[in-house]
């Protein structure tokens, strides 16, 4: 059987509305040194860096069935990721393709969502399978996202990895009552208060 992965998507906005990157690298060093226990007893981490659909389907496609985990970083709306095309521009990932994609992962035990506004997502992901998701139902700072990777992935790894997150980690699988926050398309923000595009 091959080795447990967790694929850790990442994609910047990097000539767009918030062309000022988000700190996904930090984000992603942050993950790395937290999950050092994890991947020293057999876990794999598979990186995908500014992150363009076609790369991102393909990594689902080469470990499909050994894939425990996924976690996103980067913009998001509730209507899907962020992802970037070949120039590094906003390419939108509607939630209902990936969705659809991650309902064949036989193996998959959470989804970490961590951009802005992710909650509705939650409703089509669960349509394709019961796999918890963790979802933002509101903006973000990117300082915020970046002490939630921390907590998150501390949490699941002293719950020894790979496992479902637990309501003694101190987050939980997300599915908003109402299904949509109160201003979905808000985006994760590099500095200072998260900003709505149109007012860029």
């Amino acid at each position: 059987m091959p080795s447990p992965v967790i694929l850790l998507v990442f994609a910047n906005d990097r000539i767009g509305h918030d062309a000022a990157y988000l700190d996904l690298p930090e984000e992603k060093r942050i993950i790395e040194d937290v999950l050092d226990p994890a991947t020293d007893a057999g876990v794999r981490l598979v990186i995908e860096s500014n992150a363009v659909p076609e790369r991102l389907f393909d990594r689902l496609d080469a470990h499909n069935d050994a894939i425990v985990g996924l976690h996103f970083g980067g913009h998001a709306t509730g209507a899907g990721l962020t992802l970037e095309d070949r120039a590094g521009a906003p390419q939108p990932l509607l939630a209902a393709g990936m969705a659809q994609r991650i309902g064949r992962l036989p193996n998959l035990r959470w989804v970490c969502l961590n951009g802005c506004g992710t909650a509705p997502q939650v409703q089509a992901i669960h349509a394709h399978g019961p796999v918890p998701v963790v979802a933002t139902s509101t903006a973000i700072r990117d300082d915020a996202a970046l002490r939630f990777a921390r907590r998150f992935y501390s949490g699941l790894a002293g719950a020894h990895l790979p496992a479902r997150p637990s309501p003694s980690s101190g987050f939980r699988a997300h599915l908003p009552e109402n299904g949509s926050p109160s201003r979905p398309h808000m985006r994760r923000s590099p500095h200072g208060t998260p900003r709505h595009p149109a007012d860029s």
